[in-house]
């Protein structure tokens, strides 16, 4: 690090700004304002193919263009890559990455982008050399992954260098307008972002707001940092302030601004996470929990199903009482908190490690929260955010020897792990790590690990009477863990129940003692297939830490995740947050046997922050320290007193205990519905449906079968643009295990109807306004082995 630092020094100042300025510039291009492809389909370089499906070579980009962006195409390892648009006399055509089957036997606008090729079929399968039409294909391209890093690598070496000479005298003006500047920044950015998906969508407009919040993200720290001229020399050297300082509040603040940047993002790309199709319909799970929440508020009770995450439940239900049972603004919501929550941890890292920990355990949880947080309503949202929580004070109690922070930090811990399982062999690790926390005799250590446990129960306590108060069954907190149980049992997963026993998957309290008891009988049975099912659940923690994208050589990752472990128990000894680390990894790992397989990362929600993300950290300042700066002393043991308590992050648990509150006070009959009831009369030989839609969307949803199709991905600028959904039944969401149709509301201007609305008979909808469906059963369509039936009209009040 010396050396670096020494040639940082030398660079001269009009360098080290062009850098900043040429980095920026260029992660803002290539990210933001990247260029589109657009190329016009000559009759001439058509060929048939067989049946409705043609095909014409797609056009190179030109060299220039190349070397920075590349032509995202449809794969085997990703059949959904592609972002390929494809318009017939300016309409565009549909479902994208069709399979040449279905484009050959069915046609009617679906296409595939491959490497060499463009496979289409006309709107009418008409020949497309000679029915007279135009085509045009466009795309948008992806900044090349090695040339963005390098801006970014560009940008902060610049950075570092400018902070030296810009330091000192700016430190004055951020200090009187850190605070302001942020806020200003947030509130204009936010309120342009919520006009252009809104009022009047605009990318422009929606563009400038990501800029917008940018800047306020960057300036909220800086205002914190730019009070320290050595920034750069502390990348990987801790920095405890005895003194509290009002810009420590700009963090969560940050955290909360950046968290919409990237939820901003995911929407413009129209990402499909786990289960939240285009970054924004919950579908599954996520749409389960959508209805427990709307359950809540309606009724004052959950289902036996709601029952086994009710602290999640509970929560969703505050968020979406105060947002009026807008979904958007649900997801926003969720979103800041996991923001704040992460920059609150994220600066309890820079105190003890430096810059390079805290940015790098914010990367770490972004790619996280990419995949299983933002735009779901699921349990890892807020398992994230009290895990996030949990970690800061513990860290800080680890810094402080502070007993009583430990106990607040393991409290919210417990929480977190009954709010999204886990870890949970942590939780005795974190009873002896805080006992040890005061030099005292063996009698006093006794005394705080009791104490410890007590808070573990207390924890524990909450959740189960959070059912209870509800009118629910406290037995069927964590349920689907038997289920877990079980298909380890048989050297399979969770699933396997439902097709051994389906008649155990009602949620009620005998059914999970007689799924409890069939493991343990297979598990006496044959205890060779549920150890060796441990063992592989074993091997597959190591290959997939939170930062996994970020090594993208796969066997390498169990040797990082192997080296980091042992450099936490190397280090364990000489530092209380490094023995903290070691711990909770040693949990994990013990649980890993139990869950990895079932849930893979997602299950690790809780627990990372202070396992994988902390141990990685450590591993990388370690490795700097060493080899950067191999005469300098490493020294992970920084502790101080006198530091005041991280009210921030307390003042986070207080806004999640308060939205969880919200639905057990009075306010919930302020937003409880009315029964639905018959809204309009239904044409003769027509079926009336009365039911509950969604206030901020109408999203259909059935049970699928188990032997459906490849899935494909859902884009927002397929909604906003009008693109008919009803040609995408089949092929786009049954793979969910699920059938979504979308349908325009009068609050969403720009999106199109589909061509047709299918129903289920047992049509089960997120509730909130009554609506009365009128349905012609005499028109029938089957998906993914089930029967539909199609909606003729919609009524709601």
């Amino acid at each position: 690090m010396g050396f670096v630092w020494n040639l940082l020094k030398r660079m001269p100042f009009g360098v080290a700004l062009a850098l900043v300025i040429t980095g920026l510039v260029s992660v803002l291009w290539m990210t933001l304002l990247p260029p589109e492809f657009r190329a016009r389909i000559d009759a001439s370089q058509i060929n048939s193919v067989v049946g409705s499906a043609y095909a014409t070579p797609t056009q190179t980009l030109d060299e220039i263009t190349s070397t920075f962006f590349q032509l995202r195409f449809d794969e085997p390892a990703a059949p959904g890559a592609s972002a390929m648009e494809v318009n017939e006399d300016g309409k565009r055509l549909g479902p994208a990455h069709a399979t040449p089957e279905e484009t050959g036997a069915l046609g009617l606008g679906r296409f595939s982008h491959t490497e060499n090729q463009l496979l289409f079929s006309a709107s009418d399968n008409s020949d497309p050399r000679t029915n007279g039409r135009s085509y045009s294909a466009s795309s948008q391209l992806e900044p090349r992954i090695r040339l963005l890093v390098l801006a970014i690598v560009l940008a902060l070496l610049g950075a570092a260098r400018s902070f030296t000479t810009l330091g000192p005298p700016a430190s004055a003006f951020a200090r009187r307008t850190g605070r302001a500047g942020a806020m200003a920044c947030l509130a204009i950015a936010t309120t342009a972002f919520l006009i252009s998906i809104t009022l009047a969508p605009n990318a422009a407009i929606r563009n400038a707001s990501i800029l917008l919040l940018i800047v306020g993200a960057a300036w909220a720290v800086m205002a914190d940092s730019l009070t320290r001229a050595d920034i750069a020399k502390r990348a990987f050297e801790g920095s405890v302030s005895q003194s509290s300082s009002w810009t420590s509040l700009l963090w969560p603040l940050a955290g909360a601004i950046a968290a919409i940047v990237v939820y901003q993002t995911l929407l413009i790309r129209a990402a499909t996470p786990m289960m939240g199709v285009a970054g924004y319909f919950p579908v599954s799970d996520a749409s389960g929990y959508w209805d427990c929440a709307n359950q809540m508020i309606d009724d004052g009770g959950l289902n036996p199903w709601c029952q086994r995450r009710p602290l999640y439940s509970l929560f969703l239900s505050g968020v979406t009482l105060v947002s009026g049972r807008n979904l958007e603004i649900v997801l926003l919501m969720q979103a800041v908190l996991v923001g704040a929550c992460t920059f609150l941890f994220a600066r309890e890292l820079k105190r003890w490690l430096g810059w390079a920990a805290c940015v790098f355990a914010c990367f770490s949880v972004a790619l996280y929260a990419w995949s299983f947080v933002l735009g779901q309503t699921m349990t890892e949202t807020l398992g994230l955010s009290i895990g996030l929580l949990a970690g800061a004070l513990l860290i800080r109690s680890g810094e402080q020897r502070a007993f009583g922070l430990a106990l607040a930090g393991i409290f919210l811990f417990t929480l977190g792990q009954m709010t999204r399982t886990g870890a949970i062999f942590v939780l005795p690790l974190l009873c002896i790590w805080a006992a040890t926390l005061k030099n005292s005799g063996w009698m006093s250590f006794g005394i705080r690990a009791c104490l410890a446990a007590l808070v573990v129960v207390a924890a524990y306590a909450v959740s189960l009477g959070a059912i209870t108060i509800v009118g629910g069954d406290a037995s069927l907190a964590n349920s689907n863990i038997p289920q877990t149980l079980y298909g380890l049992s048989i050297g399979k997963n969770w699933s396997a129940l439902s097709l051994d026993h389906p008649e155990l998957l009602a949620e009620t309290r005998e059914n999970v003692q007689a799924i409890y008891q069939l493991a343990l009988d297979n598990i006496r049975a044959n205890p060779g297939v549920f150890l060796s099912t441990l063992g592989a659940n074993f091997a597959a923690y190591f290959d997939s830490p939170w930062y996994a994208q970020l090594v993208p050589i796969g066997v390498v990752r169990p040797l990082i995740v192997l080296a980091s472990v042992i450099i936490a128990g190397v280090l364990a000894r000489r530092s209380r947050q490094a023995l903290l680390v070691f711990l909770v990894l040693l949990g994990e790992i013990a649980a890993s046997c139990l869950l990895t397989r079932d849930a893979n990362v997602r299950v690790w929600a809780v627990s990372a922050p202070l396992g994988h993300v902390a141990a990685g950290a450590l591993l990388l300042v370690f490795a700097a320290r060493k080899f950067l700066a191999p005469g300098s002393q490493v020294d992970v043991g920084t502790a101080a007193a006198g530091s005041a308590l991280p009210r921030s992050a307390l003042g986070a648990a207080v806004i999640v205990l308060a939205l969880g509150l919200a639905c057990l006070t009075p306010l919930r009959l302020m937003g409880a519905s009315p029964e639905p009831s018959a809204l309009a009369s239904c044409a003769p030989g027509q079926r009336s449906v009365t039911t509950n839609l969604s206030a901020s969307a109408w999203l259909i949803v059935s049970e699928g079968g188990n032997n459906a199709p490849v899935s494909r991905e859902v884009r927002h600028r397929d909604l906003v643009e009008g693109l008919p959904l009803g040609a995408w039944i089949a092929s786009s969401f049954a793979a969910l295990s699920e059938v979504q149709l979308i349908r325009a509301i009068e609050t969403k201007p720009g999106i199109g109807e589909p061509l047709a609305l299918y129903a289920h008979a047992s049509l089960t909808l997120p509730r909130s306004t009554a609506a009365a469906l009128c349905v012609d059963d005499s028109q029938q369509i089957d998906v993914a082995d089930v029967r539909f039936s199609r909606i003729v009209s919609v009524t709601m009040p």
